[in-house]
């Protein structure tokens, strides 16, 4: 039996070796064999390998519920987190690879550098850089999709820092809202970038640096890189498998955030993934232009860097390796001290911290909760869509809208220069009719009171300036009432509903 075991497996070997291209690629992907240490840290390309596993295939089970509109995302998310089987853990799985996916890169890149993979293999060198950008945009993209409160402060941030980009702002800004006010069509641009852009370019570096760029290995040393392949194969899949555990274990202990409505969320205090707290705590110290450049400038110097070092200074590797250690040192410590910064601030506030710690609780209570059915009055149309219907006259816009309360007076001359006579909007500026009822932006009156006092402060335009000390509490609260009175006019007098869902209570 044994025999025959062994003329099978050398059987089903030859037939690999014989039928498929899988050897010659193997060997084109390895760099020189190492050990000890080094083939141990060489494992880190195993762990990038199964965080992607994990981030598309958990991805494909979400997209299967997932619904890319305002009025419908956040309650599918719901629907994901308290009726799929596993849908909570699976999410998390989603969430928490996507965190590890940066780390798990800059130690790879680190372990390149010292072993000089710059010089020796410069296709994995760019492959591994490369990456890093195409991760962090996927999180980015992907950090807009639960359309929760969390997820509503981080688009307003993103628009806002596109469009105090400098010379393309105005572009960018539209193009990403793909409009003049942030509606579904915003979030589905955030959708088609995280779900097809970003995985098509990272699985096209994936297919060019397995089947086009790799290192020719002469045939005498094919044996001694094939012994090699099989004893780092075994450390692979040692450090996958005890990764892959503690995912799963993590992801059960601590779920991935999902914050309230952007209706309930006058005093909840935002928060962006591990990966992105460096950007937070650098917003607060930045403003506008500066801002934007920053937020921007900085990942792209540090990823552009790294792959200018290599080919720039290639006949000097010693300069090569000290140029790419000390940037490496500036970009990754910069991130990490801003991000302990990030979170230091919060704990040692007793009021952040305070309103931290019963926001993890509300959500505790969300994930003991049941989900069940209601119905719900339907999104007005979008800008967009009512241009679709053809060009309208001014007073059949100002006609849009109606108020049984004047106009203030506080309005007339702060507000309606941008956001339009009766609250319809500018071609720049967002409409504030139906602001309080509508899905893709439903405001609430303490939310509505926070923007005037400070509207940078809870993640709008910094264009719009601070009316704090500008105006006093009667005329604060005289526009607060005024722009809930408006509301758009409906001909037919009808209300018609649409499915959506509400979170009730778990009964004990």
């Amino acid at each position: 039996m044994a025999a025959e075991l062994e003329i099978n497996r050398w059987g089903i070997t030859n037939w690999i070796s014989r039928e498929t291209e899988i050897k010659p690629i193997i060997l084109r992907l390895l760099d020189e064999p190492g050990t000890g240490v080094s083939a141990w840290a060489r494992t880190t390309s195993g762990l990038i390998a199964l965080l992607l596993f994990v981030q598309f295939a958990t991805g494909i089970l979400l997209a299967f519920h997932y619904v890319p509109a305002t009025a419908n995302a956040y309650t599918t998310v719901a629907f994901i987190e308290l009726a799929v089987r596993d849908g909570a853990w699976i999410r998390s799985m989603h969430y928490h690879s996507s965190v590890l996916l940066p780390i798990a890169l800059a130690a790879h890149i680190l372990q390149m550098i010292f072993r000089l993979s710059f010089t020796k293999n410069s296709a994995a060198w760019i492959f591994g850089v490369v990456l890093l950008g195409l991760v962090l945009g996927a999180a980015a993209t992907g950090y807009a999709l639960p359309w929760d409160a969390r997820a509503i402060n981080g688009v307003n941030i993103a628009i806002s820092l596109a469009g105090n980009t400098p010379i393309a702002g105005g572009f960018l800004k539209t193009w990403m809202m793909n409009g003049n006010a942030i509606s579904t069509l915003t979030l589905s641009r955030f959708y088609g970038l995280h779900v097809w852009i970003v995985p098509m370019l990272i699985l096209t570096a994936a297919a060019m640096r397995v089947f086009i760029f790799g290192k020719r290995k002469d045939a005498g040393d094919e044996p001694r890189y094939a012994a090699w392949a099989r004893s780092q194969f075994t450390r692979n899949a040692l450090v996958i498998g005890i990764a892959f555990l503690a995912i799963s274990l993590l992801s059960v202990v601590y779920p991935a955030p999902f914050g309230p409505q952007a209706a309930e969320s006058s005093t909840y205090l935002p928060r962006p993934g591990p990966q992105f707290l460096w950007l937070f705590e650098m917003q607060k110290y930045t403003d506008g232009t500066l801002a934007a450049v920053l937020a921007m400038g900085f990942p792209s110097v540090v990823i552009g860097g790294l792959i200018a070092a290599a080919f720039l200074l290639r006949r000097r590797v010693d300069l090569v390796r000290i140029a790419a250690i000390g940037l490496f040192t500036v970009a990754f410590g910069t991130v990490g001290v801003l991000t302990a910064t990030a979170i230091y601030q919060d704990h040692s506030d007793a009021k952040i911290s305070e309103q931290l710690a019963k926001q993890e609780l509300d959500e505790s209570k969300f994930r003991a909760s049941v989900f069940e059915p209601q119905t719900q009055m339907p999104p007005r149309p979008s800008k967009r869509e009512e241009n679709d219907k053809g060009p309208q006259s001014s007073d059949a816009v100002l006609a849009s809208s109606s108020s049984p309360m004047p106009v203030p007076s506080a309005y007339e001359v702060n507000c309606a220069k941008c956001h339009g006579e009766r609250g319809e909007g500018t071609a720049k500026f967002p409409e504030l009719v139906d602001v309080t009822t509508r899905d893709e932006d439903q405001l609430t009156p303490d939310m509505i009171l926070a923007i005037i006092n400070d509207p940078k402060a809870v993640g709008r335009s910094s264009k719009m300036p601070s009316y704090k000390n500008k105006l006093d509490d009667d005329q604060k609260q005289e526009l607060v009432e005024w722009i809930k009175s408006l509301s758009p006019k409906d001909p037919n007098g009808e209300t018609p509903h649409v499915q959506t869902a509400s979170i009730q209570d778990q009964k004990q």
